[in-house]
């Protein structure tokens, strides 16, 4: 799947580059664009969610990092806008031994679901604070509330809640990322303050594995 959706991928941007396009052709071609990129995440989910339960877990490649660096790529689309939707703040020492590409998809992803809850108006805040042995990274909307039996399964695969859309992945591969780090992730909600996915990592970042991967155990 991956060779036909980067083909279409490929085509869109060549097109745009070449130029020449009336406004309603540009309009069908950034479509075309934002479907490939939708269709390039759900592979990317469908093949990690068969890596943590058939192949030991999600495999990272750790190295030092800097989580300020990894969240300015992951919300980079989110800040350059006119009026930005998304607020980062960071206190205390920001680096750790961890995988950042899958950090960036961590925070991407709770960015992502945070974004579609939060009403018109109002901005999602997104917390790095980091100690002397651990990495707090909270990202908090202010939507309605999730009800407690809903939160209960929010990290299982295939639950899209109420949102729709996507294969219910996303959450799911998020926390076996945050898992094979030796981490933890959750979710609390109140009435007056939305929802608050708060992320644990510690700073030593992933156990060490054949070649200098770490991974999670896969679920029962």
């Amino acid at each position: 799947l991956r060779n036909p959706i980067a083909a279409i991928a490929w085509t869109a941007r060549a097109l745009v580059k070449r130029g020449g396009l009336d406004e309603r052709q540009v309009e069908a071609v950034d479509r075309i664009a934002a479907v490939a990129r939708r269709m390039e995440r759900l592979v990317g989910d469908l093949l990690d969610f068969a890596r943590a339960r058939q192949a030991g877990g999600i495999p990272l490649t750790p190295e030092r990092a800097d989580v300020e660096a990894v969240c300015a790529r992951a919300l980079r689309e989110h800040l350059e806008l006119p009026a930005p939707r998304v607020r980062f703040t960071r206190s205390g020492p920001a680096d750790g031994l961890w995988d950042p590409a899958r950090l960036e998809q961590v925070v991407a992803t709770l960015v992502a679901t945070a974004l579609e809850r939060a009403p018109e108006g109002t901005a999602v805040e997104v917390d790095a604070a980091g100690s002397d042995d651990a990495l707090v990274l909270t990202v908090r909307d202010r939507g309605p509330p999730i009800p407690a039996e809903a939160a209960a399964s929010l990290f299982d695969p295939f639950r899209r809640g109420d949102r729709g859309g996507g294969a219910g992945l996303g959450l799911h591969v998020a926390s076996e990322i945050v898992r094979a780090h030796g981490g933890d992730v959750r979710v609390t909600s109140d009435p007056a303050g939305g929802a608050c996915f708060t992320v644990r990592l510690p700073r030593s970042g992933a156990a060490g594995g054949p070649q200098g991967t770490g991974s999670a155990a896969a679920r029962p």
